[in-house]
């Protein structure tokens, strides 16, 4: 059923600077020496062992053993980094590989995007879920905290904690945020809201984690998680091959979200496929959704999607630009329309 053979094969699929192409070599360099560590894992979700092999590498030609269970659906990574291998690659690596430092300010450019898409967050947690006084709010793998933010100026009381510490030094200078380096097991006190945008797919043990969790949200506190939908790839062109990152221990679907969260205590008030989902604490149990065949579908359709991006309106565009830039030419027509 493999739908694209660029998945096994040791190159990147994406367009890479010359300081991401040296950095990713560094990185394999680690794996080869063993200073990075892998360990082998079964289903977070189902805890068998049952699945089929969907890539070997990822987007930057890094090893990426994509597992897609035939029990539940989940997909994730075995073997990956280990714990103290993985806290290493995000402070040294992480950022590296994956920002292209050809684009001007980097750093700035990523606080923009952060508070930008922090004020989408604040409104969809505000439509479902009591936003109306001062809340204590969380946020794990919060970066530079442009996503808190939004929270701030409304007055609330905001903590974030990242392993990168030069973006949380970055983030404290700008915003003045209350920012540490760390993760969940590094923080004290509870809060009504806890935010995992873009950072639950990293995470290692799902079920600690969620302990951990629980732990610091309150009765009526919400969680609030923000994932790379594997059945939302318009963005990355219905490209599997563009979609898998080595850092993404996880991919998720929202049913397959939603049965890692039952699994642990939890209940859905709000999700959609993008994947986008608001969490409570529940005693309340359901059926897992063996996600399998859907995704499966909707895998075997992507050479379809792909070729039919390609010829709309927004794929013409963006495959005119790159030609264009191959060229050298984009820059100067640029120019020209916009009468410099």
């Amino acid at each position: 059923m493999f739908p694209n053979r660029r998945l096994f094969k040791e190159k990147h699929k994406i367009k890479l600077s010359r300081a991401q192409l040296d950095e990713i070599n560094v990185f394999k360099k680690k794996l080869e020496s063993k200073e990075y560590t892998l360990e082998e894992i079964k289903c977070e979700c189902c805890k068998i062992n049952d699945s089929i092999i969907l890539s070997e590498y990822d987007r930057f030609g890094i090893p990426y053993k994509s597992n897609f269970c035939k029990n539940c659906g989940l997909v994730y990574t075995s073997p990956r980094l280990d714990q103290d291998s993985i806290i290493k690659f995000y402070n040294n690596q992480y950022r590296k590989i994956y920002i292209n430092t050809n684009q001007q300010d980097p750093l700035n450019f990523f606080l923009n995007n952060q508070i930008k898409r922090g004020e989408k967050i604040y409104a969809l947690i505000e439509q479902n879920f009591k936003l109306n006084k001062p809340l204590n709010v969380l946020e794990v793998g919060c970066g530079m905290g442009g996503i808190l933010q939004a929270f701030n100026q409304k007055k609330h009381r905001v903590k974030g904690v990242d392993y990168g510490s030069d973006y949380i030094n970055y983030g404290k200078k700008k915003l003045n945020l209350n920012l540490f380096v760390g993760g969940i097991y590094d923080v004290e006190g509870k809060f009504d809201v806890i935010i995992y945008s873009h950072v639950f797919e990293h995470i290692l043990d799902l079920k600690k984690e969620l302990i951990e969790i629980k732990k610091h949200l309150k009765k009526e506190g919400v969680l609030y998680i923000q994932v790379p939908g594997i059945l939302n790839l318009k963005k990355y062109r219905f490209d599997l091959n563009r979609y898998f990152q080595n850092a993404h221990n996880y991919n998720f679907s929202l049913n397959s979200l939603n049965n890692i969260l039952t699994l642990n205590g939890f209940e859905m008030i709000y999700g959609d496929e993008t994947v986008e989902a608001l969490f409570r604490v529940s005693n309340n149990t359901k059926s897992l959704i063996n996600d399998f065949d859907r995704i499966n579908s909707e895998i075997k359709k992507l050479a379809y999607k792909r070729i039919g991006y390609i010829f709309s309106p927004e794929g013409f565009r963006i495959h005119l630009v790159e030609i264009l830039k191959q060229l050298r030419l984009y820059t100067i027509l640029r120019r020209i329309f916009k009468g410099h």
